[in-house]
């Protein structure tokens, strides 16, 4: 199974936008209303619990295959804000961001067996519901880190003990997959602050690559 090249071409990096609709979105949060309140309601075997003495937010596999997710409720420092270019300020809106994320650990845990069995040089079925999500991090892979978070340092350090998998890719879609839970308007926010400007026509691919993710994830 082969996916479609793209060059990346680096650009200057923007200086820090804010996402001027988070208003919405953590009203919609509440409401529960977006995509990311569906991957919560479908997402079994899962546990989750705020953390308000740290900021950092991580999910953990158990050896049974469950999954805890933890979210520190405290908000980023002004540097990872800087870097990572979510366009939140304030830790409601940061919060809801890393809820996002996590879950998006979620659904990529469904396919990962298929992800590493491909790394390790298996054939996939094409008509396999793993073949879109793998086709995505092919594409993340290929980028070599379009999100800031997929500069962290942190990531690179576990890259060198991950085996095939590239974890700062593994990020990456985790952070594009997490913007598109909180809508299409976050998502689009989210790729101009991309390291790449991509043309309109990939960005239009990576929106629908998503939602077939998603739609594959959901009948899984």
């Amino acid at each position: 199974m082969e996916g479609p090249e793209y060059k990346f071409n680096r650009r200057e990096q923007p200086p820090e936008a804010v996402f001027t609709g988070f208003d919405t979105v953590l009203q919609q949060f509440v409401d529960g209303t977006l995509d990311i309140n569906k991957v919560i309601g479908r997402s079994a075997n899962t546990t989750y619990r705020d953390d308000p003495n740290t900021w950092i937010s991580v999910t953990k596999k158990n050896q049974d295959g469950t999954l805890d997710i933890v979210i520190g409720t405290q908000g980023i420092s002004e540097e990872r804000r800087l870097s990572w270019k979510w366009g939140a300020i304030t830790p409601e809106q940061q919060f809801v961001v890393k809820v996002a994320h996590e879950y998006a650990h979620v659904l990529q845990n469904k396919f990962d067996a298929d992800l590493t069995a491909w790394l390790d040089g298996a054939n996939i079925d094409e008509n396999s519901n793993s073949v879109a999500y793998i086709r995505l991090y092919a594409f993340f892979a290929q980028a070599e880190g379009l999100n800031g978070l997929a500069k962290d340092p942190v990531y690179h350090k576990q890259n060198e003990r991950a085996g095939y998998l590239n974890v700062p890719a593994y990020e990456d879609m985790a952070e594009t997959l997490a913007a598109a839970f909180l809508g299409k308007e976050d998502f689009l926010f989210r790729v101009k602050q991309f390291r790449t400007q991509l043309p309109q026509d990939i960005v239009n691919g990576l929106w629908d690559s998503i939602q077939k993710v998603v739609s594959k994830w959901e009948i899984s």
